[in-house]
């Protein structure tokens, strides 16, 4: 199942991957450094205070920094509401706050070298398009392994039982976005599972890794588990263990051009809503915790 609003991005904020070696722990300093810093991006993009591939380039480099740690979602989500909620009490940004922010993301990104170009058209598409201060989180998605229907379940729920079923199956697929990225780049080679698992693992564009497993055209299958739900002819096997996780957060916002802005925003808070908890579940995503109001 999955839940359309008028407009759904993904906003990549990666839990802990602790492999080899553990990852520090979040400070509260950096908590607060880290959202003032996005909200800050994102608001100087929509005010046209700074370059949109500046601030798309600013919104990857923090995500990638969040990742270099061991975080609480939920205290981040708290900690940007909090910074947009303090930009709004001061009538927005300054100039100078964007060209403070504009300098710091020249000085250390060299104009972002190192960042994919689709994911910085992405970025920067999302803050045109929309009204950022309407953004709402919807719900946590997490990566799943599946198996072709009726194939035995193997055991993944530790890092070597993952490591045992990567290295003993015949053919390994996962999907070409973020979570697929992030196994090939990041969690496949700090598992070091060298060259023969390399040769038998396999990105899939296009289509949804679960049809791939399907067909058994592979063994097994990763995607994210609000991906793999829908597709038929598969078993569902589990997450895969909290030390080799991603974690992607789902948001929604109103499209800028739109007519119906208030309705739009009311069907966003429906959906972030406890009343909405159960379909957010439903549809493999997992339901944020919510504050007492």
């Amino acid at each position: 199942m999955k839940i359309y609003v008028p407009m759904l991005m993904a906003a990549v904020m990666l839990s802990g991957c602790a492999v080899q070696p553990e990852k520090p722990v979040m400070q509260d300093a950096q908590y607060e450094s880290i959202a003032l810093a996005l909200t800050t991006g994102e608001a100087c993009a929509i005010a046209g205070r700074m370059d949109m591939n500046l601030a798309a380039a600013n919104s990857l480099t923090l995500e990638e920094q969040i990742d270099e740690f061991q975080y609480d979602p939920a205290r981040m989500h708290a900690e940007r509401q909090r910074a947009a909620f303090d930009v709004q009490q001061k009538g927005g940004v300054t100039q100078a706050a964007c060209n403070v922010l504009t300098y710091e993301v020249l000085r250390t990104q060299a104009v972002r070298q190192t960042a994919n170009d689709a994911d910085l058209a992405r970025k920067r598409m999302a803050l045109q398009m929309l009204k950022i201060d309407s953004r709402v989180d919807l719900g946590q998605s997490f990566i799943a392994m599946a198996v072709r229907k009726g194939e035995p379940k193997p055991d993944i729920s530790t890092m070597q039982g993952l490591r045992t079923v990567l290295q003993h199956s015949a053919s390994v697929a996962y999907s070409d976005s973020a979570s697929g990225v992030y196994l090939s780049k990041t969690l496949f080679p700090r598992m070091h599972l060298g060259s023969e698992f390399e040769a038998k693992a396999h990105m899939i564009p296009a289509e949804p890794v679960g049809a791939v497993v399907a067909r058994g055209q592979a063994q097994i299958g990763f995607q994210q588990l609000s991906e793999l739900k829908p597709v038929k002819g598969i078993d569902i096997v589990g997450l895969i263990p909290a030390e080799a996780q991603k974690m992607t957060l789902y948001c929604g916002a109103v499209v800028s051009k739109s007519q119906h802005h208030a309705a739009a925003q009311a069907l966003l808070d429906y959906l972030a809503s406890q009343e909405a908890d159960a379909a957010i579940k439903d549809s493999g995503l997992t339901p944020l915790a919510h504050t007492a109001s």
